[in-house]
């Protein structure tokens, strides 16, 4: 068996967990037509962007998301009718996204079968650990989006 140093070890386990959770989430959510992704874009345009919307710019920040990537989605969204692009109140020039009463209720049916499988998920972690885990991953996140991150090619 090949060592790995510890920096390695704690990578390669941080993304097998992430990469078993998002395919478990995946599997609840493909009988609604949705993925991980879609389902993100459709919790933060109903979190912040009523009742106005919010604008496909403001959702690729907060997704970290390219906009064409973006554009494509809400497309599709806007497709299945769960969210509707508008004009700017404020600014005319602005297209604005904001969910539709189908969206809304599909995130009612979706939102029970999502938390129940998060709790599958994090089930097995004692519950005095799951917070200390959760202050590490945020420290490590605010690292990683700081000023001063490490970005690849740099």
């Amino acid at each position: 068996m090949i060592e790995v140093d510890e920096e390695t070890k704690l990578l390669l386990d941080a993304m097998w967990v992430a990469n078993y959770a998002q395919r478990c989430v995946a599997k609840v959510l493909k009988p609604f037509g949705l993925t991980p992704a879609r389902l993100n874009y459709l919790m933060v345009i109903q979190q912040t962007g009523w009742p106005e919307g919010i604008s496909q710019q403001e959702i690729g920040k907060r997704l970290l998301i390219d906009k064409s990537n973006v554009t494509n989605d809400v497309d599709f969204l806007e497709g299945k009718w769960w969210v509707v692009r508008t004009r700017g109140i404020r600014d005319l020039r602005w297209r604005l996204v904001k969910m539709t009463p189908q969206g809304d209720q599909l995130l009612g049916q979706v939102r029970p079968v999502h938390e129940e499988v998060i709790q599958q998920l994090t089930g097995g972690i004692p519950e005095r650990f799951r917070r200390e885990l959760a202050e590490i991953l945020k420290e490590w996140r605010d690292a990683l989006e700081g000023p001063q991150r490490w970005r690849p090619g740099t």
